[in-house]
Formats: C-alpha cells, sequence, structure tokens
C-alpha cells in the first residue's frame, strides 16, 4: 500500500478542553482505530502510548503501558507519537526516550507469544528438574537461552557448574551436538 491510514480519536478533559492522552477512553479509542483500519485492508497508524504526566512517575508508566500494549494487541501496525512524549505530547524527554524503547520491547515480546514445540517445551529438562534440583536454573536450556554457554565440552567450565548432570555428560561427551539454544519465539 502507498499509504498509512490514521486517524487520532482525541479525548479531551471536560473541565479545561485539553487534550487527555494517557487515559483509558484514548487506549480504548485507539483499539478500536487500529481494528477498523486492518478491518478495511490497509496499513494502521495510531498515535498511542501517550501520557498526560508531566513527570516520569508512575502516572506516566500506567498511561503509556496502557495505550500502547492496548493499541499493539488490538493489531496497530505502526505506533507513533509515542517514544519519549510526555504532558499529552507538549514535552519530550530523553529519559522518557529510553524507558519508552524498552517498554516498547517488551510489547513486541508479548506480540510473539509463546511457541508450543516439542524442542520448546523440552520434557527431558523438565524431568530433569522434577527428579534433580528442582528447578532449572542450572538447566542447559535455561544456561543456553542466558546465552552463559556457548560450549558444553567436557571439563569445560560450565559443565563443572552443571555438576555433571546426565545431560551435560553426553553432550559434553559429543553425543549430542551441543545446547538446543533458547526455544524460538
Amino acid at each position: 500500500h502507498p499509504m498509512v491510514f490514521s486517524n487520532w480519536p482525541l479525548v479531551i478533559d471536560l473541565r479545561t478542553g485539553a487534550f487527555a492522552g494517557g487515559g483509558g477512553e484514548t487506549a480504548l479509542l485507539n483499539a478500536a482505530s487500529a481494528q477498523l483500519i486492518n478491518w478495511l485492508g490497509l496499513p494502521s497508524g495510531v498515535a498511542a502510548c501517550m501520557t498526560d504526566a508531566k513527570a516520569i512517575d508512575a502516572q506516566y508508566g500506567v498511561e503509556k503501558a496502557m495505550t500502547a500494549t492496548a493499541t499493539a494487541l488490538a493489531g496497530g501496525n505502526l505506533i507513533y507519537e509515542s517514544a519519549g512524549m510526555t504532558a499529552s505530547l507538549l514535552g519530550a524527554s530523553l529519559e522518557a526516550f529510553v524507558l519508552d524503547a524498552e517498554m516498547h520491547a517488551q510489547i513486541m515480546r508479548i506480540l510473539r507469544g509463546i511457541e508450543v514445540t516439542d524442542e520448546a517445551l523440552d520434557t527431558d529438562a523438565i524431568a530433569e528438574a522434577i527428579l534433580g534440583e528442582g528447578h532449572f536454573l542450572g538447566g542447559l536450556q535455561t544456561i543456553a537461552a542466558m546465552g552463559l554457554c556457548l560450549s558444553l565440552a567436557r571439563g569445560s567450565e560450565c559443565a563443572r557448574h552443571l555438576g555433571g548432570s546426565r545431560r551435560a555428560r553426553r553432550l559434553g561427551a559429543g553425543q549430542g551436538s551441543g545446547a538446543r539454544g533458547p526455544p524460538r519465539a
């Protein structure tokens, strides 16, 4: 498509007539806007992730998270007027930009969902946790997902840390192909 369809369903404070970008009504209207535009078969652009807060505080976090997450879950293709903006779009902050970038990354992770496959579920790891230490903290899949161990060769620091578990011995002895790596989402 040569365009992004966008609208601004604005909500105002009835006492002052000022734009109120961080309320529940704004979150709902932006989500509805994204759904309607997508229903038309067009790429949706939605001005979300706004706040009325003048400072980076609890109000800031709640309003931005609520409006951005609702729009993303509703299928918004482009969320703009968001990162770093404060005070109903009248202010900007470098600190807010950093916080918002992290929030957007977490929302993108939510949108990826959870992959349910044999590899991701890894019943061997579940059985080892149940029959062994009672947790996954030292498990091969956990360590691989954290990116702490790239090699499980016999005698490696990682294999010693794992306490010579059955899977560590199998993988370290060349009977496996190494760590499975993090589950793909």
